[in-house]
């Protein structure tokens, strides 16, 4: 008999691999305007959400919330508000917009939260298998971007919106700082769970992040990597009174094989060459910091209710950038204080929950997701982002079978 636990992990499993083979330039190719002008109304929103909803509602209809309570422990409240604060957003939206921008309500933030609980009624083998499935398409996506950058071709050659002067890797998961955000804190992730040998992980997804041009998340990755392996390891070394010769002499060979690839790559091969011609303060580094002088041209009821269409048509005028590279200052902008602020408030009290519920790799792991999205402006468009974060965030901690408060 198919279980009801079967149910949610086969449609877990078809979210994921829908949201990780269905981005948005994939679409676009094969001539499904997701994220582009025109087209059908119930193409803006994405399949994998459609499948979320349902197995959500499936979920909630025979648990409720007294169950998700259970489930989610000292996480409930966080998880909670945070939902509330989507629904008031999404009748704050209605209410201003109609149903323009909906879309990308209900992809990046209603169904990452309303699946979250679904995740923590899955057994153990199927964590596993889940866990295992994250790390597969961690690494396809890794090794497509860096075949990309060597090839000088892109998988999806959709441009929307951009140009860039460089070569930037796009794979999966379409745009290249999405791209980034999503490898980084997966890796991070998933070096506890000991697929393949961490250094290794570590070096793959150092060079496709290089291959993606993103130069705040190439910096905090390495960063946050470099604690997380040494802890990792440190904890091995303590439990097992050391290491082994082999693994020794195997994490040796991998480190200094690995360098030597990643600088014949990025030195010889011009990978990451974005990343060190513009290693300097240029425009798009200046716009990150420019973008706080539009709040000097806005109006009163405009701080309260969100800009006008002319702020947004103009941007470039006002910050050099056709685009904010701040997600937090682009929901201001674009709902006003009495719009944004719920969901702001909301939103990072969530983010800090899950930080202090996880352990010390899943603390690394939430705290890239928290300063790589601060300084780019995926958030603010339709993402999996936060879908791929609470999937691997609940893996990880099943799979160690630790959540503090729970």
């Amino acid at each position: 008999m198919y279980s009801l636990s079967s149910l949610y992990f086969t449609s877990i499993v078809l979210v994921i691999f829908l949201a990780f083979f269905g981005g948005s330039y994939a679409l676009e190719v094969f001539g499904i305007q997701y994220v582009s002008e025109g087209g059908s109304a119930l193409y803006k929103i994405h399949l994998y959400s459609y499948v979320s909803l349902g197995v959500s509602l499936i979920y909630f209809l025979r648990s409720g919330l007294s169950k998700t309570s259970r489930d989610l422990g000292k996480l409930f409240k966080p998880w909670f508000f945070f939902l509330l604060s989507i629904v008031y957003l999404i009748m704050y939206g209605l209410v201003k917009f109609g149903t323009s921008g909906m879309a990308y309500v209900v992809d990046t933030l209603l169904v990452p939260v309303l699946i979250f609980p679904v995740l923590f009624t899955l057994s153990f083998k199927q964590i596993q298998n889940l866990a295992k499935m994250l790390f597969l398409l961690l690494c396809l996506n890794s090794g497509v971007a860096i075949y990309e950058y060597g090839a000088g071709i892109q998988v999806f050659p959709f441009e929307y919106e951009e140009h860039w002067v460089y070569f930037r890797s796009t794979a999966f998961l379409s745009h290249p700082l999405n791209n980034a955000l999503i490898v980084s804190f997966l890796a991070i992730f998933l070096y506890q769970q000991r697929f393949i040998n961490p250094v290794v992980l570590f070096l793959l997804v150092s060079l496709a992040l290089f291959c993606f041009g993103a130069r705040t998340a190439t910096f905090f990755f390495i960063i946050l990597s470099l604690f997380e392996l040494f802890r990792f390891y440190k904890q091995r070394y303590q439990k097992n009174n050391g290491l082994g010769y082999r693994e020794f002499l195997v994490i040796k060979l991998v480190i200094l094989l690995g360098s030597a690839v990643i600088f014949y790559a990025v030195f010889y091969l011009n990978f990451g060459q974005r990343i060190f011609e513009n290693i300097a303060l240029d425009g798009s580094a200046r716009s990150r910091l420019d973008v706080f002088n539009i709040f000097q041209y806005l109006s009163f009821s405009e701080y309260i209710f969100g800009a006008t269409s002319e702020i947004f048509e103009n941007l470039s005028l006002y910050i050099d950038n056709a685009v904010v590279e701040n997600f937090v200052i682009g929901w201001f902008l674009f709902y006003g204080i009495l719009g944004s602020l719920p969901i702001i408030l909301c939103f990072y009290r969530f983010v800090f929950a899950l930080f202090i519920a996880g352990g010390q790799a899943e603390k690394f792991a939430i705290l890239a997701f928290a300063l790589i999205s601060i300084s780019n402006n995926s958030l603010a468009s339709k993402t999996p982002a936060l879908l791929f974060l609470l999937v691997s965030f609940a893996a990880s901690v099943r799979f160690n079978d630790r959540m503090v408060g729970r």
